[in-house]
């Protein structure tokens, strides 16, 4: 089985922390000036939506936040998003909740 469809597994309720790094055109880290954490459910609605700032920020461009999670068997979906001289720049990705 490739590695490519594997999807990171973690206890419900446990915290698990999102990262991101925002990126100009020329390739270079930079500071959105909104920068958003968006969590959903497996059928797409909202749990969760948060504008993170200096707190978590761990570097130039690259944001993290501690999410925990609910204590159910779940997928969720995560989306960072940022807005760079006023466009979107958007980073998606999903992770599992189970009992272990």
């Amino acid at each position: 089985m490739s590695g490519l469809n594997r999807i990171n597994t973690y206890p419900y309720g446990s915290t698990v922390r999102l990262q991101c790094s925002f990126f100009d055109f020329n390739g270079e880290k930079i500071d959105p000036t909104i920068v958003r954490i968006i969590i959903y459910t497996s059928r797409y609605e909202q749990l969760l939506s948060e504008t993170v700032g200096g707190a978590n920020r761990t570097d130039i461009g690259v944001y993290h936040y501690d999410y925990t999670t609910e204590k159910k068997d779940q997928r969720l979906y995560y989306e960072w998003y940022g807005e760079i001289d006023g466009k979107p720049s958007l980073k998606r990705g999903s992770f599992m909740t189970k009992f272990m």
